[in-house]
């Protein structure tokens, strides 16, 4: 199925843009997302992207990245329920990790807490990335919803501990709105 990943969204195409939120608030917990109000307050970061994928005129699927020097964190990849299985995710992945000359991060749940998990995981690391296996929490998107414990994975390479501390600090600081922890 040939798409297009490059649409970055904004409210000012509320189509593709209703449809794209709809695929997130879809694909991911409360606690591991933003609010719509929150979600309309980084649009015009730009260090920050909200991107369509979409396929035939129709929204498939979605990235939101962060772009640091040297880094692209990865925040969110989801594909709509019937574009799933296709291998369009693993396209996505791995256009991103040739496109990035740095390197290219992202969170996922705990291995250990469940199959689905796992395979999630396994999915990266097949795809070439690494576990790292620092403890990391990610910070509430808002009061009413829960830190998350989570790793970070990245590709190429295996991050250091003090990679991994620096990025940690960025995504606190400049994803989450937090301060880094001591």
């Amino acid at each position: 199925m040939p798409a297009n990943c490059g649409n970055d969204l904004t409210p000012s195409l509320p189509a593709e843009f209703g449809e794209a939120w709809r695929i997130y608030e879809d694909s991911f917990p409360s606690a591991e997302r933003r609010s719509l109000s929150q979600q309309l307050n980084i649009l015009p970061n730009p260090r920050y992207r909200f991107r369509a994928i979409t396929s035939a005129g129709k929204v498939i699927g979605i990235t939101a990245t962060w772009h640091f020097d040297g880094l692209l964190f990865l925040e969110h990849i989801a594909i709509a329920r019937d574009a799933r299985k296709s291998g369009l995710g693993t396209r996505i992945i791995r256009e991103l990790c040739e496109l990035n000359a740095g390197l290219l991060v992202l969170e996922v749940e705990l291995p250990e807490s469940g199959m689905a998990e796992q395979r999630r995981v396994d999915w990266y690391i097949r795809l070439g990335f690494v576990l790292n296996h620092f403890p990391y929490i990610q910070p509430a998107f808002s009061p009413d919803k829960p830190p998350v414990p989570l790793r970070i994975m990245s590709y190429p390479r295996e991050l250091s501990a003090e990679e991994f501390y620096r990025i940690r600090d960025i995504l606190y600081r400049e994803v989450y709105g937090h301060k880094p922890p001591q």
